[in-house]
């Protein structure tokens, strides 16, 4: 079993233009799928952080990581998913690019 640490959240291009985009995470695993963060949204703008080290997941073989942006109004936008493999050990980031909107993602797996 690893764990996947999450360590910071970038936008480089929100989804939203005129105000912050309201962004969480949802991690798929074989057994789970908890959202970060767990009630709410991260307010974010462009070339904004968050930190997010306190948020960790064990998970073997596969975890999906998705990247949504809140809305109150209508569903939910989807900014798009990359996937970690628990025997790849090390930091990395993940890339969330889909149409004007970017993200980058930085995360640790380690045993």
């Amino acid at each position: 079993m690893a764990t996947l640490k999450l360590i910071e959240l970038f936008c480089i291009d929100p989804e939203d233009r005129d105000t912050k985009d309201e962004a969480y995470i949802r991690i798929i695993t074989t057994d789970q799928s908890p959202r970060i963060p767990t009630r709410g949204s991260f307010s974010i703008s462009k070339n904004q952080s968050v930190n997010l080290r306190s948020n960790t997941v064990n998970f073997t073989g596969k975890a999906e990581i998705r990247l949504f942006d809140q809305d109150s109004v209508d569903a939910d936008d989807f900014l798009g998913a990359n996937t970690v493999d628990s025997s790849k050990l090390g930091a990395g980031k993940l890339k969330f690019i889909k149409n004007s909107v970017n993200y980058e993602l930085t995360y640790e797996v380690v045993r």
